[in-house]
């Protein structure tokens, strides 16, 4: 599919490349229909022949609490589609770095610089797509912003009364105890603070995840390849973010919680887009449904697996493990940390017996420019160094 036409005919042949791929896995791990609702989220690469394919998707909407975190790194913490779909594109990027080490193959990598670090080729875009609007900061907005805008779109030459609605749309995040701005919890618009960081809500058993927003803002600000990676390869970043359909949707929100909240001079930010079309399988689609408690994962396939890779998760393991096979090798996701570190060891003896830890702390640039955003933000979590410690 090409990139050609219009921003909002770009947006829609995002979200149909995702819906298209989404509807032809398996139904295994997928919202039963009418009776569950789900996010779905994906990256879409394109190229400078302005083709599109889609390299990562998945679903979800959970995240483990603090009492389940893992210190083998076999246990995904965060499976919220945005999150999924990211890990999912580093995955997919491992195995392009491997392609481009050891074999004579087309990768997205130019191998031709001189510097021993890897470079995306010029034409290379990542497009990152997702159902609804991240939660956390970019889900707060006034209703009645939603409602002009909705009624600018289905209503235009109407004269139908419009109803102003004096409240503000919702996010389960919690802000941070250090936050300097917390939630007022008071009626109406003064419900919610913006600009906030936040962690993800959790069941009883509070998470330590921080929320999808600000998640997304780091990627936007010093990529989305993470520490690890960083010691690889250039950093990555997203070139558009396509929100889907009839979800509540807010530009100025979504531009506040993903790109307004830090500052880096001379950075190009992602186009954020809106998309006409809509997820069947979203909470909007089916409001009286409950979140359906598996998330899906798919990846494009390569050399080493040309069907792809598709898996099915649930609290943060996959689908089918029980007590007696959980620490198996066989039970941990691909995009898990411990899997991830797999891969990245094998490209350099050095790493080989290194903890996870010790490697993302030879990451210094990667750790220097995140330390300055944490600092421009006021806080965000720590996990204990004992969850990282994995060799």
């Amino acid at each position: 599919m090409s990139v050609n036409g219009s921003k909002n005919e770009f947006a829609d042949k995002v979200a149909l490349l995702c819906f298209e791929k989404f509807n032809n896995l398996p139904s295994k791990g997928k919202p039963i229909l009418g009776k569950e609702w789900t996010t779905l989220s994906g990256i879409v690469q394109s190229d400078d022949e302005n083709r599109l394919m889609v390299v990562s998707l998945a679903t979800g909407t959970k995240c483990i609490g603090k009492s389940k975190l893992s210190s083998r790194g076999t246990v995904v913490n965060d499976s919220h589609a945005e999150v999924l779909a990211r890990r999912g594109l580093v995955h997919y990027i491992l195995g392009q770095i491997k392609l481009a080490r050891h074999h004579d193959v087309e990768t997205i990598f130019d191998v031709s610089s001189p510097n021993c670090r890897l470079t995306l080729k010029p034409g290379i875009k990542f497009h990152f797509f997702s159902s609804q609007m991240p939660c956390g900061d970019a889900s707060i907005f006034p209703k009645n912003e939603d409602c002009r805008k909705r009624s600018a779109d289905t209503d235009i030459g109407s004269k139908v009364k419009k109803q102003k609605v004096d409240d503000i749309h919702r996010t389960g995040a919690k802000c941070l105890l250090e936050e300097t701005k917390q939630d007022l919890n008071l009626p109406g618009p003064a419900y919610h603070t913006v600009g906030a960081v936040r962690t993800k809500p959790g069941r009883g058993d509070p998470t330590l995840s921080m929320s999808c927003s600000d998640k997304i803002l780091r990627w936007n600000h010093i990529g989305v390849q993470g520490a690890m990676l960083s010691l690889l390869i250039d950093p990555v970043y997203l070139s558009t973010m396509v929100i889907s359909g009839q979800c509540p949707y807010s530009h100025t929100a979504l531009h506040r919680a993903v790109v307004g909240r830090l500052n880096t001079p001379g950075k190009t930010y992602p186009s954020l887009l809106r998309s006409s079309l809509n997820f069947q399988d979203s909470k909007h689609s089916n409001p009286l449904s409950k979140p359906c408690p598996s998330s899906v994962l798919w990846r494009i396939g390569d050399e080493f697996n040309n069907d792809g890779y598709h898996e099915v998760l649930v609290d943060g393991r996959k689908q089918g493990v029980t007590k007696k096979t959980m620490d198996k090798p066989s039970s941990a996701s691909v995009v898990c940390k411990k899997s991830l570190f797999d891969t990245f060891k094998s490209f350099n003896e050095k790493y080989s017996s290194m903890t996870y830890q010790a490697v993302k702390s030879e990451a210094t640039a990667y750790k220097q420019q995140w330390d300055e955003k944490t600092q421009q933000l006021g806080c965000w979590t720590e996990k204990s160094k004992s969850l990282i410690e994995f060799t």
